[in-house]
């Protein structure tokens, strides 16, 4: 008889060296159904340009859906180097198999961020047989 446990991981998308602009800097694949509850995030070079951000997203590819409403940013005139500000969609749910990818659609114009790490702690839903 199947048995649905529910448990907590996170999702980790890592881009190492710098990056511009752009979408699909990297993919994950969802291992079991879920929801993303939360997002934590690093960068280890902000850029260059006082009062510019890297802006993030995350897009579910199969669904076609934004995870962020508004959008987090790892602000350059703060240098703290983590994710600020944004906010999950409602229900950021996903199904086993379907492929999530990191997007930035805006960096500083004064030089490229690099080494981006950003976590999404996700409840997993997965079915085991007893």
């Amino acid at each position: 008889m199947p048995v649905q446990v529910a448990y907590y991981d996170t999702l980790e998308f890592v881009k190492t060296g710098s990056f511009g602009a752009g979408n699909n800097l990297f993919q994950v694949k969802a291992p079991f159904r879920g929801e993303v509850l939360e997002y934590t995030g690093f960068l280890g070079t902000l850029g260059i340009g006082a009062g510019e951000s890297t802006d993030i997203q995350v897009r579910n590819v199969d669904k076609n859906k934004n995870y962020f409403a508004t959008r987090p940013t790892f602000e350059v005139d703060a240098a703290t180097r983590r994710l600020e500000g944004g906010e999950l969609i409602a229900s950021p749910t996903f199904e086993q198999g379907e492929w999530l990818r990191l997007d930035a659609p805006v960096v500083p114009s004064g030089g490229n961020p690099s080494d981006l790490t950003v976590r999404l702690l996700c409840q997993f839903i997965r079915e085991v047989s007893l």
